[in-house]
């Protein structure tokens, strides 16, 4: 895999992650579970989606960051946010634009991102 495409495919990596914390945020949510109870489960959510993306996009030996998180490096974006509801839903696009069918194909759920107005932030606003 060339320099690029493993750059792409983090990003894909990443965005996939970072949505699937984002519906995990909203199904805790939707349960029953308040104040202190939950206050502790948004704050792990909160720092693992954090990790998740300094994993990605840092480089631990140079300190390098991975720019345009949010775009490929053919210029398609990686994600796509759709209005669900109260809440969004992303769209995680394949880095082949030749297999279109992997990220797409997935079912739309209701993500969560908590203190934050429409439109949610991309993968560079994290």
């Amino acid at each position: 895999m060339n320099e690029l495409n493993a750059v792409d495919e983090t990003k894909y990596n990443y965005a996939l992650l970072a949505r699937d914390i984002r519906r995990l945020a909203a199904l805790i949510h939707r349960t029953d579970i308040h104040g202190p109870a939950r206050e502790p489960i948004d704050h792990a959510l909160e720092k693992l989606e954090s990790r998740a993306w300094l994993i990605s996009f840092v480089n631990p030996a140079s300190g390098a960051l991975v720019h345009d998180q949010d775009v490929y490096s053919d210029g398609r974006p990686v994600t796509t946010a759709i209005d669900w509801g109260g809440g969004f839903a992303t769209l995680v696009h394949c880095p082949d634009p030749r297999d279109e069918t992997s990220g797409d194909a997935e079912e739309l759920a209701e993500e969560l991102w908590p203190d934050t107005p429409w439109p949610p932030p991309r993968n560079s606003d994290n």
